[in-house]
């Protein structure tokens, strides 16, 4: 019978912990609450006075040049495309050789391999747009120097193809010109630009006052019944020793 029963001694103790930390915690009430409100105040203050950020964001297409001259501008294939930088790549190089204040982030989007994702944050929605759009500026302007430097390439190739036709002229040569002399044209070209419009936040995404309040208030309070509980124990021990 005795084995089937809870232990009274044993339920008697528990019930004397419970009660004492009750006790403990209730008798330093006043200095868990002034911890708490202090630490939860400054957070408040904190959050209120740190200048709220806006989020801009944006799709961009990456640039591209036609391998082959049977593509045209009218086509809607994009086999013979080939991208003037990888999405992969992009999002390495953008960080390390453009610094604009304000850009959060350059990311790659799920199965799309020619498009990267821009985001920016700042102190209004304008000058966030105003970073993407210098990025997607500095895009181009790259995207400009590589196609000069394709077209140049190309032309070499001409000059010396038209060279060899002079002393040969034979139908492979001259085809083969042709084809290089139409991938020169400015439609086998097109550099980054943005999908669509600019998306802005109309309510700032930082400081999430709430989130920060809440956690601080959490924090705190747990932190000063940790507090408490340290205390007591210290002068538990101090007891004993006397």
């Amino acid at each position: 019978m005795d084995q089937n029963n809870p232990n009274p001694d044993y339920m008697q103790n528990d019930e004397i912990d419970l009660a004492e930390l009750a006790r403990v915690l209730w008798s330093s009430k006043k200095l868990i609450v002034a911890i708490t409100a202090t630490v939860t105040l400054l957070a408040a203050i904190y959050v209120f006075n740190k200048t709220p950020m806006y989020e801009a964001s944006a799709i961009v297409k990456i640039g591209y040049y036609n391998s082959n001259s049977n593509s045209n501008s009218n086509s809607n294939s994009n086999s013979n495309q080939v991208k003037l930088e990888t999405a992969k790549d992009l999002v390495k190089i953008i960080p390390a050789t453009f610094k604009e204040p304000g850009i959060a982030s350059i990311s790659t989007i799920k199965g799309l391999d020619s498009f990267i994702k821009v985001s920016a944050n700042a102190a209004s929605n304008k000058q966030a747009s105003s970073a993407i759009v210098k990025v997607v500026q500095y895009l181009k302007d790259s995207d400009n120097k590589k196609i000069k430097e394709l077209k140049s390439n190309l032309t070499s190739k001409i000059n010396i193809l038209e060279q060899q036709i002079v002393r040969f002229p034979v139908e492979g040569l001259i085809t083969k010109k042709f084809e290089l002399v139409v991938l020169l044209e400015d439609y086998n070209y097109k550099v980054s630009e943005m999908v669509g419009e600019i998306a802005t936040s109309k309510q700032p995404v930082k400081p999430k006052k709430a989130l920060v309040i809440s956690v601080a208030a959490i924090a705190s309070l747990l932190f000063s019944i940790f507090l408490v509980f340290v205390i007591n124990a210290f002068k538990k021990d101090n007891d004993k020793a006397s």
